[in-house]
């Protein structure tokens, strides 16, 4: 009787200790799924725009040589709007994703906008692999101003479109606030013209 009152007990415990984990455990994904979708953004927001992410996403480096690569950038190759609180989050998300020890299963998709499913699918291709989705939405402020807010400073401006050329291919601060945007390197003349254009006629 001892020994099934003993059994009986150790069963109740475990289930005990079983409920008690499981939100803790449930929580501590939640927290990392955050921290990985701000990881994402950041990497997207402040590597896309002057190289391919496929680059980076190739790499198997290790945290010591990502934090080395990240100061390289920042100090050697001119990424001066790398802040330091990003350059920590961009750290810890390249480490995991692509580390020598990278979680099974696909990066974190970031949640999509409603209200970009009304651009055109040519002109979102090139927004989504030029990270420019990360930063700005159409018709909301993300980090930079949403296209909508865009399209109406410029509106009736009849050199909109150059000034706008210029000011993406060099990137900047200045127009819209404090926040840096970094230099557009990777889209060709052409498909860069084509965003502009359609930015222009945002309504």
């Amino acid at each position: 009787m001892d020994s099934l009152v003993l059994s009986l007990g150790a069963a109740v415990t475990a289930v005990v200790v079983a409920s008690l984990a499981a939100p803790a455990a449930a929580q501590d994904a939640a927290a990392q799924r955050e921290r990985d979708l701000a990881g994402r953004r950041a990497f997207e927001m402040n590597c896309g725009g002057c190289h391919s992410l496929a680059l980076p996403r190739s790499q198997r480096l290790d945290q010591e040589t990502w934090h080395a690569v990240i100061d390289d950038m920042m100090k050697k190759y001119g990424a001066t709007w790398i802040t330091a609180e990003n350059r920590a989050v961009i750290a810890e998300y390249a480490v995991r994703y692509f580390g020598p020890k990278r979680p099974p299963g696909p990066e974190p998709e970031l949640p999509p906008d409603a209200a970009l499913q009304a651009i055109p699918p040519e002109v979102g291709v090139l927004l989504q692999a030029n990270a420019c989705l990360a930063c700005h939405g159409l018709d909301k402020k993300v980090v930079g101003p949403a296209f909508a807010a865009v399209a109406e400073r410029y509106r009736g401006d009849a050199a909109a479109a150059e000034k706008l050329f210029k000011k993406l291919r060099a990137g900047g601060a200045g127009a819209w606030g404090d926040v840096v945007m970094p230099p557009n390197a990777v889209l060709s003349d052409r498909e860069l013209k084509e965003v502009i254009a359609w930015v222009l006629g945002v309504r």
